[in-house]
């Protein structure tokens, strides 16, 4: 199992977890007060699981180098989300599969807008929503889709997630949760 993020200080908290078997981090109460929350981890065996500092839209692994993916709220919070699913694309396996979430909250800060998958415009086919884009980027039509050899096998529209922003604030998202299946290579 290989763990990919471009923020240090987040592999490092995931490093330290993998070791110990917990994670302890600062939780904001309120402003700038701090609690130390602390939680269990899975049980893995820690023998086969690393994590590397890499940018998910030039991933360095061979081709076919997983069965499977995660990819969880990743989507959205990257410069190229169409480089990302290609990314995915390649390093998984013939008849491999990927978990993709995303709640579609676009931010420029992440991404200029013309790579955002929808979101930008009322006036396209969609009236901008995202969830139809994204399926007909990942149809199989290579007439209207891009060629990601990733095809949509399950989804479910609104799963709910909840961020905790501090103890009196939270965030409530409807995620759109798709399981993605690798197409055999030609």
């Amino acid at each position: 199992m290989v763990g990919v993020d471009l923020n240090m200080a987040m592999l490092r908290r995931a490093e330290q977890a993998r070791r110990t078997g917990h994670i302890t981090w600062p939780r904001r109460r309120v402003g700038q007060v701090f609690d130390t929350a602390t939680a269990a981890t899975a049980e893995l065996p820690r023998d086969r699981v690393a994590f590397v500092c890499a940018d998910v839209a030039t991933l360095p692994f061979d081709d076919a180098a997983f069965a499977g993916a995660l990819s969880l709220n990743v989507l959205d919070c990257v410069p190229s989300p169409v480089a990302h699913l290609l990314e995915l694309g390649r390093v998984i396996a013939d008849h491999g599969a990927a978990l993709v979430s995303t709640p579609y909250d676009w931010t420029t800060t992440a991404a200029a807008m013309e790579h955002w998958i929808g979101g930008h415009s009322q006036r396209g086919e969609h009236g901008g929503a995202s969830e139809p884009e994204l399926r007909r980027l990942l149809s199989a039509d290579l007439r209207t889709g891009i060629d990601t050899g990733l095809t949509i096998a399950d989804e479910r529209p609104a799963v709910p997630w909840h961020l905790t922003l501090n103890a009196r604030s939270v965030m409530h998202y409807q995620l759109h949760l798709l399981r993605l299946a690798r197409t055999a290579r030609g």
